[in-house]
């Protein structure tokens, strides 16, 4: 039930959190040997996360600050400097060679919750409980990602380009120190953060074919990913019921797949347009025997009887298998267009052990296929109203929470 305005509740204050950033980047075009693009640049962000929650005897809903109850404090920053080199060697070669240096650094880290009072079986105070804090480790950690690409124009309409390349990803500030507990719609949901996250590590590689029409062009790639310690969020239920995540690492994912996209315009007659892509996937966990040793000693609960089935050879939460979008637009005049859009999707999974079978729930994942019309009036350079409707088949559909069902809007727009 919603708490009183004048009864007791909690402030949770995020004033202090935040981030800056900073960029720079230039571009040198000499020619030796061929034609050269060098880029080069620098990338500076300083993340803060200041989020305190107090509890409040009375009048939460005015006051300014209470007892402290629980807080989560830290900060990360990440230095990058890159180079890349596009070098036109050929008429119809093209070689690009980069890297990337980024330097990370957690500090800061604090995180304190309010312990419950402690007593033994003959009633005696054991632990007084109270505020306890901890200061989390300081993190570093220095990392090189190469790339390499190369294309060729066999013919003027016909390119074809390989790549590989290396990139991390290192955890968010809130990933790594963030508590919080919050009440929505009478589900408790705790997201605790978790100090000890490795960054992932991922090694990208593509295939790629490009045909080019007079309006339009087609596109056909084979793609393939590892992922080393992949950064997930698993949300699960406690026995009372409450939605708990925690980031962890999986230490191995791969993912294999096939992409088709395409665009034309004026197909057929002047002002018809269509574009669309589809995608093949298969993304699986391939070593994660750690994790899943330490859950198959645990067991399953009343909340989760599967939780200690293994995750290897799973698929990859979130990433469906079949996943495809479409749209066809008609221009009638400069200022008016219509368009019909399509979008699909397979079923996914949120479990790292896919033992989700039932989407059609809370932190569930369903598959779903999706129409939306629009209609668009450009009234003038700055003014434009649109209207449509989405989930126009009236789709039901979840992922993680329901989704709206079939829904009209109108809008007014000004740019400027």
């Amino acid at each position: 039930a919603q708490a009183s305005l004048n009864g007791a509740g909690t402030i949770t204050s995020l004033t202090g959190t935040g981030w800056q950033t900073a960029d720079a980047k230039g571009i040198w075009r000499p020619n030796a040997l061929g034609q050269h693009e060098v880029s080069f640049g620098f990338h500076h962000d300083l993340n803060n996360l200041d989020n305190p929650v107090y509890t409040v005897a009375s009048n939460w809903a005015y006051a300014n600050t209470g007892v402290l109850s629980q807080d989560s404090q830290g900060k990360t920053q990440t230095e990058g400097y890159w180079l890349q080199d596009a070098w036109d060697f050929h008429k119809d070669w093209k070689l690009t060679l980069g890297g990337r240096l980024e330097n990370w650094h957690a500090f800061d880290g604090y995180n304190a919750s309010t312990l419950p009072v402690v007593r033994n079986a003959r009633g005696v105070i054991t632990d007084r409980g109270g505020l306890r804090g901890v200061n989390q480790a300081e993190r570093n950690d220095l990392h090189f990602s190469p790339k390499f690409k190369m294309t060729w124009k066999p013919m003027d309409r016909l390119q074809i380009g390989a790549s590989v390349a290396q990139a991390y990803r290192f955890p968010t500030v809130t990933e790594l120190f963030q508590t919080t507990t919050t009440v929505v719609g009478g589900i408790t949901n705790i997201s605790n953060g978790n100090p000890n996250l490795k960054p992932e590590e991922a090694l990208s590689s593509e295939l790629a074919t490009e045909y080019f029409l007079d309006k339009g062009k087609l596109r056909l790639s084979l793609f393939q990913e590892r992922i080393n310690n992949a950064i997930y969020s698993q949300p699960g239920f406690t026995s009372t019921g409450a939605i708990i995540t925690s980031p962890q690492n999986v230490r191995q994912t791969e993912t294999y797949g096939i992409e088709f996209s395409g665009e034309h315009a004026d197909v057929g007659i002047n002002g018809l347009d269509i574009s669309g892509n589809a995608t093949w996937a298969d993304s699986r966990i391939t070593k994660n025997d750690i994790a899943d040793a330490a859950s198959a000693r645990l067991g399953g609960t009343a909340a989760n009887p599967n939780a200690g089935l293994p995750s290897v050879g799973q698929r990859q939460p979130r990433v469906p298998e079949w996943r495809a979008s479409a749209t066809v637009a008609y221009r009638a005049t400069d200022k008016w267009t219509n368009s019909v859009s399509m979008r699909y999707s397979s079923k996914q999974f949120s479990q790292l052990n896919n033992t989700d079978t039932n989407g059609g729930t809370y932190v569930g994942n369903t598959a779903f296929f999706v129409v939306d019309l629009r209609s668009k009036y450009q009234i003038t350079k700055q003014f434009a109203v649109a209207a449509g409707i989405d989930n126009v088949n009236n789709n039901e559909y979840w992922i993680f929470h329901p989704f709206p069902a079939r829904t009209y809007f109108a809008e007014l727009k000004f740019d400027y």
